[in-house]
């Protein structure tokens, strides 16, 4: 996305989540919101068993606040994209700044879900760089 040198133009955070062997597929395990464009830089995944997430990018409605980790209404929210699907392993490790996983444009929602095909526990840790300047 950017090369080094402009990399003090983000914004950097950290979100983590748990999903549940009785949740199921479709379900969020963790989001985060983003003002403006934004990436998912790193994802690492731990489960029990070979996983299914799902990181989807939803569009957020032009009149809400964006507030990064609170929930927004349904009707507020606008259409979802799939930016990346990952499946595998129970520790699984993906993305760097150079190489993001996925990007994000402006006043978007960015869920992490269990893909239909998860089983057991599932813990999700993202770091989420979104732009300042």
């Amino acid at each position: 996305m950017v090369d080094t040198e402009n990399r003090e133009q983000y914004q950097t955070r950290y979100i983590t989540g748990l999903g549940s062997s009785g949740d199921t597929g479709g379900d969020t395990i963790v989001f985060t919101n983003v003002e403006s464009e934004g990436q998912v830089t790193s994802i690492n995944i731990f489960g029990a068993n070979a996983e299914d997430i799902e990181i989807n990018g939803v569009s957020i409605n032009n009149d809400v606040d964006i507030v990064h980790d609170d929930d927004v209404a349904g009707a507020d929210l606008g259409t979802s994209t799939t930016k990346a699907h990952l499946y595998g392993n129970s520790v699984y490790q993906y993305g760097d700044f150079e190489d993001p996983v996925a990007e994000f444009g402006p006043r978007t929602r960015i869920e992490f879900n269990l893909g239909s095909d998860a089983t057991g526990d599932v813990g999700v840790n993202a770091r989420i760089d979104e732009r300042t300047g």
